[in-house]
């Protein structure tokens, strides 16, 4: 049969209670089969769980995209920005904390056709300095069809000055709309 033992400190002088709550259900505690220390609500590590900042924005209507030139994306609504970094005047957003962070941009256009190419790029800081790691391209088969495009990247981001934007190239010859699948996600990793 195992044991449970108290192990009291000699050093310290603090008085720690076991406090049951106030119910009238009987409830077992189970304790895991290893060493370890237990986190609680305040501990350094349990305290940053669920507060990394993340944040999602998309389009609710069509944007014209020129051929031949990179367009920033206008993402007008805002899913959830844990920390209000989304700049709604510049479609930038600016994560005020520092660290790494996992990006994904997706795009969509209407009517594209054989041979049209559509870019979806993540830019940092208004330039494109990822190679091909910030680009998703798709060319486009025979038909005339919707294209989806889609990147994902991690990118480190200062808290202070660094932003990304989400950009569409498309060579369509005339301009297309973006469709229901255009946005830009993101969050911090632990």
């Amino acid at each position: 049969m195992s044991k449970i033992a108290l192990s009291p400190n000699a050093s310290g002088s603090g008085t720690f209670t076991l406090a049951s709550p106030n119910s009238n259900t009987d409830r077992t505690l189970t304790l895991p089969d290893e060493a370890g220390t237990v986190l609680t609500s305040a501990s350094s590590v349990a305290s940053r769980v669920g507060v990394l900042p993340y944040f999602s924005a998309y389009q609710d209507s069509a944007q014209s995209i020129p051929s031949g030139s990179v367009t920033t994306v206008q993402l007008n609504q805002i899913e959830i920005d844990t920390n209000n970094d989304w700049d709604s005047t510049n479609y930038q957003w600016l994560p005020t904390v520092a660290g790494t962070y996992f990006v994904v941009g997706s795009a969509s256009l209407q009517d594209l056709t054989d041979g049209n190419r559509l870019d979806v790029r993540v830019y940092k800081n208004g330039s494109f300095p990822f190679g091909g790691i910030g680009l998703g391209r798709i060319t486009m088969g025979s038909g005339t069809l919707d294209g989806v495009a889609n990147v994902q990247l991690i990118v480190e981001m200062n808290g202070v000055s660094d932003f990304l934007t989400l950009n569409i190239f498309q060579n369509r010859g005339s301009s297309r709309n973006t469709g229901s699948v255009t946005g830009l996600f993101a969050f911090k990793l632990p």
